[in-house]
């Protein structure tokens, strides 16, 4: 499925999961370009930064799949080198109030986006606040996704850990 939202309880695993999930498409080199959402940008960066780990210190993990760090390591914007495939990835983490129109590396936009937990206490307090933050994510975030065309397997994953039952 091109679009793919999991509710999860709390404590169900879902960032674990997602980084794995990430870890996966950057080993298979299922992606070129994944726009990583969370609440905020450093709980983003957070699990961007665990991808980052595993690159600097999983010998098993980069070996296996030849990887390496590219031209760029930051920690809210890297490029890992696939060298069997002989191509970057990038990885790129923002809050969901961040700038997440206009993303594309290397003329590539992202294939991958996952939106990590970014209903908040805050943001989804109100109605009027839960409508603005769906409206975000089904507007500027999933516009960001490469179109079908030039990427058939693009996929925006989300999950979510519901607040309230009508989240």
């Amino acid at each position: 499925n091109r679009y793919v939202n999991v509710m999860v309880f709390r404590g169900g695993a879902k960032t674990s999961i997602l980084r794995m999930f990430m870890g996966r498409n950057v080993a298979y080199g299922s992606s070129r370009t994944i726009m990583y959402i969370g609440a905020s940008e450093r709980q983003a960066i957070r699990s961007t930064g665990w991808l980052q780990r595993q690159i600097e210190g999983n010998e098993q993990y980069t070996k296996t799949f030849g990887l390496s760090k590219g031209a760029k390591w930051t920690p809210g914007e890297f490029q890992i080198s696939h060298n069997k495939m002989e191509y970057p990835i990038w990885v790129v983490a923002f809050g969901i109030t961040g700038s997440v129109r206009g993303v594309n590396f290397d003329d590539y936009r992202p294939d991958l986006i996952v939106v990590d937990d970014v209903g908040t206490d805050e943001n989804t307090l109100t109605e009027e606040s839960k409508e603005k933050l769906i409206d975000l994510v089904l507007g500027a975030v999933k516009e960001s996704l490469a179109p079908r065309t030039e990427s058939p397997n693009a996929k925006m994953v989300m999950l979510h850990t519901p607040n309230d039952f009508g989240d």
